[in-house]
């Protein structure tokens, strides 16, 4: 009994042992694996806004699309900087939109795409493959039409009470198209558009500036040239966007375009979307709208003008107070 009991105890200790040298080790594999994964994390954060953050993959995949749109390899400093500074706008923009309880629905993005296709009588595959030539997928196009919603809704909620349009404003920019003795009912134009997604203004503008340097002295036609170098959805009908009639484009697209000689090249034009070269082809004369139609359409114009100064001005006052920490570039 005395040597059963020794035996079975011995086999007992030595099975605690084990239990026990095992534990430890796999505690300290995974307080290795944890410390590990922390060193990542820690090293793939390249901002900090307020709670949130921009890790370094985000950075990088952006400045990826970036150069590949340019046809370049490597990023400036300039480049990153412009990146970074677009990444914090956005997390800013969905911090008010929290705040807001602004959210965007699948069915209003799947709207504007359905819109889109009639307008410019697109198939599925059609889109999918103009898409693909702009180096985006129809995934990636609904998170740019999600961005663009949520912006122009917070730029309502937060400006709309800061923007008043007076009747003499409408009075006067009314006069001064009246100069213009042929009314204008439409217009057909081809643009060239350097993204703001893409470039920081002055970057677009120079890159405008070479593109009609390139149409001068080349004498490149003007869609060959668009479907080329255009970072617009547009490029590969060389720019073509159709007939357009005054209210559906951006204030300053629409005063450029509507007010342009035809075949000529105008710009470099600055929207929302980033700076345009335009080029029209064909304007379409009728009697327009009635005076109050004219009126309330202008009055629209000078609104959204002011409206996107005012943004602008509210997005720097939020960026000078949010918390921003911008981390060490890894090396």
């Amino acid at each position: 009994m005395t040597l059963f009991r020794s035996l079975f105890l011995g086999t007992i200790g030595e099975h605690k042992m084990k239990c026990t040298s095992m534990l430890a080790l796999t505690v300290s594999m995974f307080a290795l694996e944890l410390s590990a994964a922390q060193g990542r994390l820690v090293e793939g954060i390249a901002v900090r806004v307020g709670r949130d953050i921009i890790l370094e993959s985000e950075v990088h995949q952006t400045l990826q699309k970036q150069l590949s749109a340019q046809k370049r390899s490597e990023a400036t400093d300039a480049d990153r900087t412009q990146v970074l500074e677009s990444l914090i706008r956005d997390k800013l923009i969905r911090k008010e939109a929290r705040k807001l309880s602004i959210k965007i629905e699948d069915a209003e993005i799947e709207n504007i795409i359905l819109r889109m296709k009639d307008e410019r009588g697109l198939t599925d595959m059609q889109l999918n493959q103009a898409l693909l030539q702009q180096g985006m997928t129809l995934g990636e196009y609904k998170k740019t039409l999600e961005k663009q919603l949520l912006q122009s809704k917070v730029l309502q909620f937060r400006v709309r009470d800061r923007v008043h349009i007076r009747d003499e404003d409408v009075d006067a920019a009314m006069a001064r198209e009246a100069e213009n003795t042929v009314p204008i009912k439409a217009v057909r134009a081809r643009h060239i558009l350097f993204s703001a997604k893409n470039h920081g203004d002055e970057e677009a503008r120079a890159l405008a500036e070479k593109a009609i340097e390139r149409l001068r002295e080349e004498k490149i036609p003007f869609d060959e040239l668009a479907r080329k170098i255009s970072e617009g959805p547009s490029a590969p009908r060389g720019g073509d966007l159709g007939l357009f009639e005054r209210g559906q484009m951006v204030p300053a697209f629409e005063r450029a375009a509507f007010g342009a000689d035809i075949e000529r090249v105008v710009g470099p034009v600055k929207t929302s979307f980033g700076v345009h070269l335009i080029w029209v082809e064909e304007k379409v004369e009728g009697e327009g709208p009635s005076v109050k139609e004219r009126r309330e359409l202008v009055r629209n114009q000078l609104y959204q003008v002011r409206a996107e100064a005012a943004f602008e001005s509210f997005m720097m006052d939020l960026r000078n107070k949010a918390y921003v920490e911008i981390l060490p570039r890894p090396k």
